[in-house]
């Protein structure tokens, strides 16, 4: 071995050395350095000393290229690898599928049960609408108005709480055990789902309800329908008989400040009359007297500056009747149309069974294929969550091989 020489590049056919290793036959290039020396005096340190520096520095070099080319991998043999370990691959799918099969097969089934509602029509609104309009001082109430505050109340978080305190269901067993009652109100409100489509009165609300009792699922939404129902419809009822009152309190208003009135224009018709009756006296006139001229100009001058032209008998028998009245109602104008509008809205009640706040789109119906779990998608999702999980295991084992090889 002593004649064993690492010669450096000296002919244009041969681009490098080629050495034999453990791992297999790797090809390093060389570039020219030094001239041929023999191995035995770089190990026995003859030579010169630039001859021993570049023997060495070729040394190093040829250990970083086998180390970099050694990190290499040959994507042959990588394929060939997993292609022996597939049946580890397969254990691994299968093993992953099976449970999830289990997974999905095994699960309580989940159904869903929708129920949309529309804007209610006008003839459903129409106990609102009494009394109200041009010309009575109270607006119209309309159907968006209606829709509008039912939406609200339907999805509002105390309709829920009164859902959940109405069918008992801190203690129902539908509802499954939670350390509290509030945990038991969370479980409850995630089964339902309320989705809005549409604009103004063409709006449609989607309840869904999930439960594993698809007759369960049905019964909480229409129970949480009806309460939004009832809530709204006492909000508008309340409105309506506000307004009702209001209203009745302007026009009693108005009619005692029309007697008010009245009375003052009676007090004052008095006090001229007794003065038109002392002068009609001073003059000794008692029967009034013939006088020619315009008739309809005469009349009103008698009555308001020449009162006791019309002598003092008339006179008095005016007053005499004035004093005697005990009510100027009849003498009030629109006295009698005002009294009518007042005992209306005292009498005023709004009937809920005729008041609907919304109408039912489509009818209900019990759902008879679960929503949940989706087996399909489960085992599925096994299938591609195992075959990853085995070829990552197949390539670990594949290079943790590798790594024994190469420091054995």
């Amino acid at each position: 071995m002593s004649s064993l020489r690492i010669w450096k590049y000296s002919c244009p056919e041969h681009s490098g050395l080629q050495v034999s290793c453990l791992t297999g036959a790797v090809r390093y290039p060389i570039r020219p350095y030094l001239p041929a020396l023999p191995v035995a005096d770089l190990v026995a340190g003859r030579g010169d000393r630039s001859s021993i520096a570049g023997s060495r520095r070729i040394e190093k070099r040829m250990a970083s290229e086998q180390y970099r080319v050694s990190e290499e991998v040959d994507l042959g043999e990588l394929f060939s690898s997993l292609w022996s370990q597939k049946l580890l691959i397969v254990g691994v799918v299968l093993a992953f599928s099976f449970v999830a099969a289990l997974y999905a097969f095994t699960r309580e089934p989940i159904y869903q049960a929708d129920l949309s509602v529309v804007a209610p029509s006008h003839n459903d609104i129409a106990s609102l609408n009494y009394g109200r309009g041009e010309g009575t001082g109270l607006p119209l109430v309309s159907v968006s108005d209606v829709y509008d505050l039912f939406a609200r109340c339907l999805q509002s978080e105390s309709v829920r709480q009164k859902v959940f305190e109405q069918l008992g269901l801190a203690k129902n067993p539908e509802v499954k055990a939670s350390p509290s009652k509030n945990d038991q109100y969370r479980l409850f409100s995630r089964s339902f789902v309320i989705a809005k489509s549409g604009e103004g009165i063409s709006t449609r609300y989607n309840i869904s309800v999930n439960h594993q009792d698809p007759q369960v699922a049905v019964k909480w939404g229409d129970v949480m329908v009806n309460l939004a129902s009832a809530m709204a419809k006492d909000e508008l009822i309340k409105n309506v008989m506000s307004d009702a009152a209001m209203r009745t309190t302007m026009l009693s208003k108005e009619i005692a400040g029309k007697r008010e009135a009245a009375r003052k224009a009676r007090e004052d018709r008095l006090s001229k009359l007794k003065e038109a009756l002392a002068i009609a006296q001073a003059i000794s006139l008692k029967k009034p007297p013939i006088i020619t001229g315009s008739a309809a100009e005469l009349s009103a001058r008698i009555n308001e500056d020449l009162a006791y032209m019309r002598g003092s008998d008339a006179i008095q028998a005016e007053i005499d009747n004035l004093k005697k009245r005990t009510s100027d109602d009849p003498f009030i104008w629109d006295l009698r149309q005002l009294e009518e509008r007042l005992e209306f809205y005292r009498d005023l009640k709004v009937e809920g069974g005729s008041l609907r706040v919304y109408q039912w789109d489509g009818a209900l119906t019990v759902p008879d294929r679960p929503v949940k779990p989706r087996k399909v998608l489960i085992v599925l999702g096994g299938i591609v969550i195992g075959a990853f999980f085995g070829v990552m295991l197949a390539l670990v084992r594949f290079f943790a091989r590798g790594k024994k090889q190469r420091f054995a």
